[in-house]
């Protein structure tokens, strides 16, 4: 089971990242580049992600917690949103 769980964290945090790039370079809701949301989830979807993928291959299920808390709100607030973004 933990090894599942490490599996499931590092696609989770791999997909995180990749819909966070799509969101920031390839937005089809916005016109150009922005730096004020690139900040924002940045700091609220990026780097939650690769602690999420940090915590998988160290194995440290704590840092996967926090990566999940510190990524709750903004991923919450992208689930209400139209398109492929709510999957974050």
């Amino acid at each position: 089971m933990l090894i599942a769980s490490r599996w499931l964290g590092g696609i989770a945090g791999i997909t995180s990242i990749a819909l966070w790039f799509i969101l920031i370079f390839f937005n089809p809701y916005s016109e150009a580049f922005q730096m004020e949301p690139f900040l924002n989830t940045l700091f609220t979807l990026f780097l939650p992600a690769c602690l999420a993928i940090g915590a998988a291959v160290a194995k440290r299920k704590y840092f996967m917690l926090i990566a999940f808390i510190w990524s709750a709100p903004m991923s919450t607030y992208m689930a209400l949103t139209p398109g492929v973004f709510k999957y974050f």
